[in-house]
């Protein structure tokens, strides 16, 4: 039978060729430390917010033969995207920056905001990317 040699490292000798290339290793690893610090300060800043808020679906009646559902989901989505919403929010983002620049609240609410609502639930989350 024939057993498979088993093999093992040494780490003195691993040791020793590591400080023979020393240069080389640590070339790599000022490279490589330098490559991330200049992709990370010329990125631009991003950031991101979640809420998740919980609606509650009463009816509330207004004549004898119609119910209106107060806290219907998709009334909290539109009050989520509306103008009375976003435009603080704009106006904070975009303060002391041009103003051509400054988007409406529907263009604001279509490339920043993902709002869903959970099948079945009460729950809607926002996620907010800036």
């Amino acid at each position: 039978m024939d057993l498979e040699k088993e093999e093992s490292i040494d780490l003195g000798k691993l040791w020793q060729v590591t400080k023979e290339h020393k240069k080389i290793v640590g070339g790599i690893i000022v490279g490589c430390t330098a490559i991330a610090t200049i992709v990370a300060f010329s990125l631009p800043k991003q950031y991101a917010s979640t809420t998740l808020v919980q609606t509650r679906s009463a009816g509330v009646k207004i004549s004898d033969q119609s119910v209106a559902k107060v806290g219907d989901k998709s009334n909290y989505m539109a009050l989520m995207k509306s103008r009375t919403v976003l435009d603080p929010i704009i106006d904070e983002l975009y303060e002391g920056k041009d103003s051509a620049k400054k988007p409406d609240a529907a263009a604001f609410a279509k490339s920043n905001l993902d709002i869903k609502n959970s099948k079945g639930t009460n729950l809607i989350a926002a996620i907010g990317l800036v």
